[in-house]
């Protein structure tokens, strides 16, 4: 950790543009008495702030990090910063390809901000999707895969074959079905009963206790990790690190026929 003698950055705006010309990976945290500090690079997405617990004389954080975005079959880099402060501000800048002109403005909830809230020792909103929507999310990356239209992580393409799947091995894929064919009814009743008996904040609860050699829920959730967090920020970290829902579940939507969209529509309602 390096401490930066010139005044530290006034506004959540300055912050993150002092963030995004970081190195990825890194963070700054700003005192309020007008010296900040860069905390230097890590091998994780939303960087060294994960599992950090500022003092109070930290008023503001920022963070960096870089991913690619497609656009078509077009790999486009993308640079990404957040900042946060202990008033409940919050600003994201992005820089995209080599432009050297940062947009910036207000940040919805997203892991990188929650990341910097609890950072800061603040609560994070409640997320607004049920608890079955882990259950579904895996169940649409399965189905992704299995459609064979484009990969997840890669550039969008169409399958090679046009294979498709019958109800009974869509409906298989779902993890409340257990690897066996049930009716929609049955689909919707296992997700109701999910739900019933299952929230955020029992699964974060059981995924801070897992053993060492069980597999991760998502991403660079670790047991320590999720103890860190709080429930809504686990739940956005969990739907963000399986992918993007929206955009795989249309993708998978668009690929099957008429019937067998609308059986799957019946069987994934709002429990």
């Amino acid at each position: 950790m390096a401490a930066i003698s010139s005044t530290a950055p006034t506004t959540l705006d300055d912050l993150t543009a002092v963030a995004i010309d970081l190195p990825p990976g890194s963070a700054v945290l700003c005192e309020g008495r007008g010296r900040y500090y860069v905390l230097d690079p890590v091998d994780h997405f939303y960087g060294p702030l994960v599992g950090l617990r500022c003092p109070f004389e930290v008023t503001a954080v920022g963070s960096v990090a870089d991913c690619v975005v497609w656009y078509g079959d077009c790999p486009v880099p993308v640079v990404v910063a957040w900042a946060a402060n202990r008033l409940g501000q919050a600003t994201m800048g992005v820089r995209i390809g080599n432009d050297s002109d940062l947009a910036t403005g207000k940040l919805s909830d997203c892991p990188g901000l929650d990341v910097a809230r609890r950072a800061l020792g603040m609560a994070t909103p409640v997320c607004r999707e049920p608890a079955v929507g882990m259950a579904d999310a895996v169940f649409f990356r399965r189905a992704l895969s299995a459609l064979d239209r484009k990969s997840i992580d890669g550039p969008r393409a169409r399958a090679k074959s046009e294979r498709g799947l019958n109800w009974d091995q869509l409906a298989a894929l779902h993890p409340l079905a257990e690897g066996a064919s049930v009716s929609p009814v049955e689909l919707l009743e296992r997700r109701a009963d999910f739900d019933a008996t299952h929230s955020w904040s029992s699964l974060r609860r059981a995924a801070s206790l897992q053993g060492r050699d069980e597999p991760l829920i998502a991403p660079g959730l670790s047991p320590a990790v999720a103890a860190w967090l709080d429930d809504g920020s686990f739940a956005r970290w969990v739907l963000a690190g399986l992918g993007n829902g929206a955009a795989v579940q249309a993708e998978v939507m668009e690929a099957l026929d008429g019937g067998l969209a609308d059986r799957l529509s019946r069987a994934l309602a709002a429990p």
